[in-house]
């Protein structure tokens, strides 16, 4: 017969329990002003969460921009979602979605929709663990 200590850490392994930390932040700008200092900010804030969505990253959608912002974030599988309004001198908008690699191994990821039009950027996914 199992104690309640038993029991709970039990309940812990089991799958139905199993907790995925989550985090959503609009960073206008993911290098901002600060440059590396920003960047370093974002980076230690994130990497406390399993699944993280930034907003209004300003990454123009080029390979180039996305290969440096995946750079900084190398523990994870990112998706972007960017836009540039307004031409080569218009604003950067985009929506990123990081998932940790070591999560991936075990989870189901779908993406079923990639948009990016004047309703805004959307990144929709569904992850089955």
């Amino acid at each position: 017969m199992m104690g309640r200590k038993e029991d709970e850490r039990e309940e812990e392994k089991s799958p139905e329990y199993e907790q995925i930390r989550c985090m959503a932040w609009n960073v206008n700008g993911w290098k901002g002003d600060g440059g590396n200092r920003k960047i370093r900010r974002i980076k230690g804030e994130v990497i406390k969460y399993d699944v993280f969505i930034l907003t209004e990253t300003h990454v123009a959608d080029d390979e180039e921009e996305r290969e440096a912002f995946n750079k900084n974030f190398k523990e994870y599988q990112v998706y972007h979602v960017h836009a540039k309004e307004g031409g080569n001198g218009g604003r950067r908008l985009g929506v990123v979605i990081g998932v940790k690699k070591s999560r991936i191994e075990e989870t189901e990821i779908e993406i079923e929709r990639e948009t990016s039009d004047e309703g805004g950027r959307w990144i929709v996914m569904t992850m089955k663990g």
